[in-house]
């Protein structure tokens, strides 16, 4: 995913983002469930979905209430990844659903051929591709109903082909409110512009009648210090810039409600010295994510106002749950984030790059092997739902193919789930958890391989037909209650459903000298499960096994609603 130089600053007009006021008070669902009704248009401007994120969204098809979409037979399944959910065994709980349904579908942008009600292929729009209402009206009425959606990318950084983030106007200033060389983060000008170029498309579709479900919105946008660092290779000219954000008149209420201390090129730029740069990274974020709201998720409501709409890594956190990035640094310490449109949005890649080898927490190191990945990926994602229960969330997971990144012309491997049934397992941890749609990156189509595209989207398939015939139902709610344990020997997710409950337990099979997932099973009924001298108990719970399961690293249990919550022991 690219950067781009530039963030929107949004203090000097006033309110944050991220404060959504709440919508009528509601109870508990059931006991540790985390209830989350749709957040309201509120400071944002931005509607919300109405069918699509009313309670605890747990794996919700957003707007596919109204979607013919039904779970189906399943896909052939990916490398690893066994067939779909076509039949289940006998089971003494009744697990159809009684009310309506609510199916969890992925939203991916680059041609899977063989279409379906769950893995939709949402037409990428981007400026630069240019404002043709009649290419997206044609792409948008193919993809099932419930699942119509529009991709924005808009990447930035020195060849963006744009004003949003470098618009002349919004350049810095001096305390003499003269215009220098360099860009700012406030787009004053470049917001209003974008907006200009986006409405004419949405004037023409809304004109056609197109029905629009979600928008996901791809601008990496960003001033943080990483981005300075890498785009100002010249110590001097660097420096320069430093000095010019110090002084320029607007920067100095929000320096001062971050508590950054100056000169910003010693406390912000020397990151292994100060806490600065995370306190000026998440003043920056709040900026930049306000001014796409204003230029994107605002535009788009006023034409669509029931459509889920977020950007990509715009979301709430609290320094309550820490997790650090794939690098090593602690981003959730200061700020608590913020959002755009009306749902939260960011990446559960399994990414383990510079943090691979580093203490998690004391005495816990994570490595880049499968359990390890979908522990980090999962944790990751916990945030939003944990930090922000009112406000919806958008995952984007990358493909199951997908290992890292080629720098210097060798693959960089970070993902230890690539290629591993532990990727399914994220699907349905991520659901569970309370996605209420996902954007699933295709990355294999970029590299022009359409035996992997197929692959890939078929292990999708697979996950996300085995989800929605178990936990389909409009009446549901996430049963997390904090991030996984770093140090447990199981990964364990659940969710309310009409009359019972489901979990997902994944234990740590690949660690050296584990057993095989038969082996961890010491119980179908009661479920229990030992592993690593972990005991992991489901009170009046079972195991329930799908005919054609799509991964062979977990294991679904369902309890009866109200039953005792799941222990551990050691």
């Amino acid at each position: 995913m690219g950067m781009s130089f530039i963030a929107h600053v949004r203090s000097p007009r006033g309110h944050r983002l991220a404060r959504l006021a709440p919508l009528a008070a509601f109870a508990p669902l059931a006991a540790f469930a985390l209830a989350q009704p749709a957040c309201d248009a509120g400071e944002t401007g931005a509607a919300t979905a109405a069918s699509s994120s009313t309670g605890a969204a747990g794996g919700a098809g957003g707007a596919s209430t109204t979607s013919s979409a039904t779970a189906g037979t399943g896909g052939t399944g990916g490398t690893g990844g066994t067939g779909g959910a076509g039949g289940v065994v006998t089971d003494p709980y009744d697990l159809a659903c009684e009310g309506p349904t609510r199916t969890l579908d992925a939203i991916t942008w680059n041609a899977t051929k063989d279409g379906g009600p769950y893995l939709a292929e949402a037409h990428r729009f981007a400026l630069f591709y240019g404002n043709d209402a009649e290419v997206a009206a044609a792409h948008l009425q193919q993809q099932p109903k419930g699942s119509r959606a529009l991709i924005f990318g808009l990447s930035g950084g020195p060849s963006f082909p744009s004003q949003f983030d470098r618009h002349p106007e919004d350049r810095c200033r001096t305390p003499k409110n003269e215009l220098t060389e360099f860009p700012c983060p406030w787009f004053d000008h470049g917001a209003p512009w974008l907006a200009s170029q986006v409405e004419p498309l949405l004037v023409a579709l809304s004109a056609k009648g197109v029905e629009l479900d979600a928008f996901l919105i791809d601008a990496e946008v960003q001033l943080n210090n990483w981005t300075i660092l890498a785009e100002v290779k010249d110590a001097t000219k660097r420096a320069a810039f430093w000095d010019v954000l110090e002084n320029d008149p607007r920067m100095q209420p929000v320096l001062a409600a971050a508590s950054i201390q100056l000169p910003l090129k010693e406390r912000v730029e020397k990151f292994g010295q100060y806490q600065d740069y995370l306190k000026w990274n998440a003043a920056m974020d709040d900026i930049v994510q306000g001014y796409i709201h204003d230029a994107l998720a605002k535009t788009m409501a006023k034409y669509f106002p029931n459509a889920e709409i977020s950007n990509y890594g715009a979301s709430r956190y609290t320094s309550a749950l820490d997790v650090p990035d794939y690098n090593g640094h602690h981003p959730h310490l200061f700020g608590d984030g913020t959002f755009v449109g009306n749902h939260q949005s960011r990446e559960g890649y399994g990414w383990l790059v510079q943090l691979a080898g580093q203490e998690i927490v004391p005495g816990v190191t994570l490595t880049v092997r499968p359990f390890h990945a979908l522990l980090y990926a999962a944790n990751t994602l916990r945030v939003m739902p944990l930090a922000a229960p009112e406000v919806p969330f958008h995952p984007w997971l990358a493909a199951r193919s997908y290992k890292g990144d080629a720098w210097a012309g060798a693959m960089q491997k970070w993902v230890g789930f690539a290629d591993h049934d532990a990727w399914q397992e994220l699907v349905f941890h991520t659901a569970l958890a309370g996605a209420t749609r996902i954007a699933h990156w295709n990355v294999a189509s970029d590299m022009n391989d359409p035996a992997l595209v197929a692959s890939d989207v078929a292990a999708a398939r697979a996950a996300l037909e085995e989800l929605n015939a178990l936990a389909g139902c409009a009446d549901r709610a996430t049963l997390i209650e904090g991030l996984a344990p770093w140090d447990g020997k199981f990964l364990v997710s659940g969710i309310r459903l009409e009359d019972h409950e489901l979990y997902r337990v994944t234990p740590d099979l690949d660690a050296p000298g584990s057993p095989d997932l038969a082996a961890v099973v010491t119980s179908k009924e009661p479920a229990s499960f030992t592993l690593g001298g972990e005991l992991l108990t489901f009170p009046e719970g079972r195991v329930h096994e799908p005919a054609a399961p799509a991964s062979a690293a977990g294991v679904w249990v369902v309890q009866p609603a109200g039953a005792p919550k799941p222990t551990r022991s050691k």
